[in-house]
């Protein structure tokens, strides 16, 4: 079993991937994509926005989100 970046155990589920974005980017993690559904916007949001220092970007399936990602990751 895994753990999280407060050595607290964990499994390999929604709930474990929920708390291990929940805490920000780290060394390890510093970067993060999850897709939600339209409507769970404002909660993922909610969720993490400060954890991710206002990082937190929408986008929308097509053209223009794929030459984003792209530009994300090659970084």
């Amino acid at each position: 079993m895994a753990r999280v970046s407060d050595g607290a155990p964990r499994g390999e589920g929604l709930v474990s991937a929920m708390r291990l974005l929940g805490e920000g980017p780290s060394l390890c993690w510093p970067h993060a994509l999850a897709v939600v559904r339209r409507d769970l916007l404002g909660a993922a949001h909610r969720h993490f926005d400060d954890a991710w220092r206002g990082e937190v970007r929408e986008l929308v399936p097509g053209d223009a989100a794929m030459r984003e990602l792209c530009r994300l990751y090659q970084g």
